[in-house]
């Protein structure tokens, strides 16, 4: 038999508990629930008393035990039995909560993550939900009630920080040090940089109690914090020198050149603010180029608050660069305004500095202008500048890729191709160089030269990093279209799903989303429509995850899917909405592709089918960049303007056909489209 008890705490006087435990065990074994002997390291020796004294055994069950091989010793000496029982798992605590509270199960999961997987904290929060009133039963179980939010509590917060507090109580200094570690390390901790932050301290051990305190959670290679204020209250535990000194050792300890910004807040931590300000630059522009835009603004504020901190280069090109960040994040994130008005800012800044400085603000506000629907014109005229400044050869190259990349949208190909044979004449470091290869070698695709593009992409290869997961992902994108282009679709998917399977492990969501467009764009031509589908909708999907409107030809390519399989309507909406965006964007080649592609829809329009021809005609005359999709959107138009009428308007399209296919240069097709064109 066995009598179950409880002790929360140990009272001043153990006695009355004493007497009370024995008079109800009566001779049999006691069994004594303490949730944590780590947190009760009195308890330990007044169960070591109690069994001495006591003519009984007694059972003590905790999910923290005393971390001290002395105290487990006398425990079991004594005649104590010690059990060890894990703390709750992921989703345990919130079946506790359900079977203690008859919570619904929604009710009890927020709770948990409020918690932090603390029962503890979780029982607090959900009592003091009962006393707010925000819970009611019904249905069997208790449930938000109506206009009622659940929310964190100032007291359950604070209960995080008085648990820490007191789970380290016993530590030495030496150990609250690397409490102090793991917390300026934190929220992810590794074993590595934590061990090496600590040299010659007992890792291990304090990691355990913090663990089975349940303030951290086992992960891989390491450990995360499951509260953020128990996490910020591990600071108080030493003295203001000891934090800086315990600061400037995580500094060390961690990847500079992995994670600049996170080394820049250590050293921060550490008060060394003249090494700070640089790391954390360049984790802003690591930050912003891998798409993390908030960190990327919160890194650059924390610059801006160093800027005039002594031993701080604050001014300059320096000022010029931070800026021209601040003016790309928030770009990325929507703010077209006001990137516009840092960028004239930038400009305004680098003009008295001239050279380098002055033409890369310069390309950063063409860039800005031509991806907000400035005019071509304009936009190179501000590259142009650009060049005319430079000096430094691999900001030349950037300013020619700038170029190329405003050329091919404009749809001249010639020109941008012509950029590109410059950029990639450029010495520099071989990857930069590999970098120009291969937008040749897409461009060369676009223009139907494959042999050469995949000639091109084969030297790109040769020069591109091994180690650079990113731009062989990219690298596999390209020569996946070549292939594709020559008919070959079984290897141009293969080459996609290789390319995919790296990007979801490694790359950025924006690049995940253009490969899953571009492999159900390959799909899509297989007359795999429902895949296709499914593709685009996924690659949107990454997108707006990431705060950002899907692009107006990724919308055109869903509309595609609509209109293969006959769906004109829903079609011609989408569409509709890609063809505006084009138009309001200044964008001539892709209006006139996207319109050339839109003809199906029309047909049951005549006007609107005469424009579109109209358009893509012109954009054809001026660009010479044809498209196999337009080819084939116009052998289904002329199909269904077959049915619809009139005769003439299919004939028409019939030779808007010819002329896409003779573009093209594809023998095939040609025959194809004469054929047709002469029944």
């Amino acid at each position: 038999t066995a009598l179950v008890g409880a002790a929360e705490g140990v009272p001043d006087d153990h006695a009355p508990l004493a007497a009370a435990l024995a008079a109800l065990a009566g001779g049999r074994v006691a069994l004594v629930w303490v949730p944590n002997l780590a947190r009760d390291p009195d308890f330990a020796a007044w169960i070591v008393r109690m069994t001495r004294q006591g003519s009984h055994p007694m059972l003590v069950v905790t999910s923290a035990p005393t971390d001290e091989p002395a105290d487990v010793a006398l425990l079991t000496d004594a005649g104590a039995r010690l059990i060890d029982v894990p703390p709750l798992g992921r989703g345990e605590v919130s079946e506790l909560l359900r079977r203690r509270f008859g919570l619904a199960s929604d009710v009890a999961a927020v709770a948990e993550r409020i918690g932090g997987g603390a029962p503890r904290v979780a029982i607090e929060v959900v009592e003091k939900w009962f006393r707010d009133d925000l819970l009611v039963h019904e249905r069997g179980a208790w449930r938000v009630a109506d206009g009622r939010t659940l929310s964190v509590s100032a007291p359950s917060v604070s209960l995080h920080a008085e648990l820490l507090q007191t789970v380290c109580a016993p530590l030495r200094d030496a150990d609250r040090r690397v409490v102090v570690a793991a917390s300026l390390l934190g929220p992810e901790v590794s074993d590595l940089e934590l061990a090496a932050s600590s040299p010659g301290r007992d890792v291990a051990s304090v990691l355990a109690r913090l663990h089975a305190a349940d303030q951290l959670a086992r992960h891989d290679e390491g450990w995360t914090w499951k509260s953020e204020p128990a996490r910020a209250a591990a600071r108080s535990l030493v003295d203001v020198a000891t934090l800086l000194e315990v600061a400037a050792a995580c500094a060390d300890a961690v990847d500079a050149e992995a994670d600049p910004g996170r080394a820049g807040r250590l050293h921060l931590e550490a008060g060394a603010c003249a090494t700070a300000a640089p790391l954390l630059l360049d984790g802003a522009e690591k930050a912003i180029d891998a798409r993390r835009l908030q960190h990327g603004a919160a890194l650059l504020d924390t610059w801006e608050s160093l800027r005039r901190e002594p031993g701080v280069d604050g001014d300059g090109e320096t000022l010029v660069r931070a800026r021209s960040l601040r003016a790309v994040a928030l770009w990325e994130r929507g703010f077209t305004v006001e990137s516009g008005a840092v960028r004239e800012e930038v400009v305004r800044i680098a003009r008295p500095l001239g050279g380098d400085a002055l033409a890369g603000a310069l390309l950063a506000k063409g860039q800005l202008h031509g991806a907000s629907g400035g005019s071509v014109q304009e936009t190179l005229e501000l590259l142009d500048e650009a060049l005319s400044l430079v000096t430094d050869p691999a900001l030349r190259r950037t300013i020619l890729h700038g170029r190329v990349f405003t050329r091919a949208n404009a749809g001249q190909l010639e020109g941008a191709l012509a950029d590109a044979v410059e950029a990639s004449g450029i010495a520099g470091q071989d990857a930069e160089r590999a970098g120009s290869f291969a937008r040749m070698g897409r461009l060369q695709a676009m223009l139907g030269r494959l042999d050469e593009a995949s000639d091109t992409f084969a030297r790109a290869l040769t020069l591109q990093d091994p180690t650079d997961v990113i731009d062989r992902i990219r690298m596999l994108q390209d020569m996946a279209h070549v292939h594709d282009r020559r008919g070959q679709d079984a290897v141009a998917l293969e080459m996609m799903e290789e390319a995919l399977v790296g990007a979801r492990r490694y790359a950025a969501l924006s690049d995940v989303a253009d490969l899953l467009s571009n492999r159900a764009e390959i799909i899509r031509r297989a007359g795999r429509l429902d895949e296709a589908e499914a593709g685009y909708r996924e690659a949107m999907l990454c997108l707006r995850r990431l705060g950002v409107q899907p692009d107006a030809v990724l919308v055109a390519n869903l509309a595609l899917v609509h209109l293969e399989r006959g769906e004109w309507s829903r079609g011609r909406e989408l569409m509709d909405r890609a063809l505006a965006r084009v138009k309001a964007e200044g964008r001539p080649g892709w209006t006139g592709v996207l319109a050339g592609l839109a003809l199906p829809a029309y047909a049951d329009d005549p006007e609107a089918l005469v424009e579109a021809l109209e358009l893509r005609a012109s954009a054809l005359d001026q660009t010479h960049h044809s498209d196999r999709d337009v080819y084939r959107m116009m052998r289904v138009a002329a199909r269904r303007l077959d049915d619809l009428g009139p005769p003439d308007l299919a004939r028409r399209v019939r030779e808007a056909a010819l002329a896409e296919a003779e573009a093209l240069g594809m023998p095939d097709l040609v025959a194809e489209a004469r054929t047709a064109l002469a029944r």
